[in-house]
């Protein structure tokens, strides 16, 4: 399934995300699922109400708009980086719970990379 991850105040489009899992969107973001076929240039195009619309961004909202794209990627890796430790615990504690959490969470996370 494919998805586009949008910010839900100004419906910018952040990222476009592939996933058999619906992924959990960070706070302010929201998710759209599109047709696994569809071919949409992110960048002309914004979420509103729930629907795609054509619009015009300029070169600041486009950079602006990057610039989010590679700081939430840098989140979504700092925490996989530190999952590797909290698994390694796990692992040692034989703690079978941490460890089904952790998975999970490495599913969303995957989407994002």
């Amino acid at each position: 399934m494919r998805y586009l991850e949008y910010e839900t105040a100004t419906g910018r489009i952040i990222s476009e995300l592939t996933s058999r899992d619906k992924p959990t969107p960070s706070e302010g973001f929201s998710l759209l699922e599109i047709p696994e076929d569809a071919d949409i240039d992110t960048t002309l195009y914004a979420v509103k109400n729930g629907v795609l619309v054509k619009c015009y961004e300029t070169n600041e909202e486009r950079l602006e708009r990057e610039r989010l794209k590679r700081e939430h990627l840098e989140k979504v890796r700092m925490r996989m980086k530190a999952m590797m430790y909290e698994v390694g615990i796990a692992l040692l504690e034989e703690d079978d719970n941490a460890i089904k959490q952790l998975r999970q969470e490495y599913r969303e996370l995957k989407a994002y990379l």
